[in-house]
């Protein structure tokens, strides 16, 4: 049998090599896990030798934890400015609005969710890395709710128990359509559904 050749990668400097070390990675880690990820894979994959790997990163586990704080800060980045603009918003249009923009950068960027799912089932300290973090969706939902509750717009219910209540519902709705792919689960086009999960949150089910 004969070996395995590595692809042709033009000569990349060393910001460059560890960007598509990590974008590779993401690409693998979301597909296989942590565990069954391999340096060696990352490396075919990228063209490179494995060796040049361990350049950037002591162990895989750092790669990994680095890839990890990349994508947390990628998507701070990216939602930050997006969610300051809908602070004023009333309630139900900011909670839709909130809900649209989750979604979509999910969308984006489909390897974050099944990486979070792979390392909390593979390794309990890699899924405390995500549990650990100062998530600025969650964050940015504190300060929301604890306006619209000083406003008047809201029960004055404890901000972090809302928080969890209503990402959970939009967690659900991409581990259905992302991760098992299957949105047709829904009875409802996307955005008419994120609308029904603001009007339940906001008006519950009584008549």
């Amino acid at each position: 049998m004969k070996p395995l050749a590595l692809a042709k990668t033009p000569r990349l400097n060393f910001a460059e090599r560890r960007r598509l070390i990590l974008e590779t990675a993401a690409s693998l880690f979301a597909e296989r896990g942590f565990e069954g990820t391999t340096t060696r894979a990352i490396a075919l994959e990228c063209g490179i030798n494995e060796a040049l790997i361990f350049r950037h990163f002591k162990t895989k586990e750092e790669l990994y934890t680095s890839l990890l704080e990349q994508k947390l800060e990628d998507f701070a980045e990216k939602i930050g400015p997006a969610l300051r603009k809908i602070l004023k918003f009333p309630l139900k249009p900011g909670l839709l609005e909130i809900a649209n923009l989750v979604v979509r950068k999910h969308q984006e960027d489909t390897s974050c969710f099944r990486m979070m799912l792979y390392a909390a089932l593979e390794s309990h300290h890699l899924g405390e890395l995500f549990i650990k973090q100062r998530l600025p969706v969650s964050e940015f939902l504190l300060e929301f709710f604890s306006e619209k509750i000083k406003t008047g717009e809201m029960r004055a219910l404890d901000p972090t128990v809302l928080t969890r209540s209503f990402l959970a519902m939009i967690s659900h709705y991409v581990l259905i359509t992302q991760v098992f792919h299957a949105p047709t689960h829904f009875p409802l086009p996307e955005r008419k559904m994120l609308e029904s999960f603001v009007d339940i949150f906001t008006e519950g089910v009584l008549p």
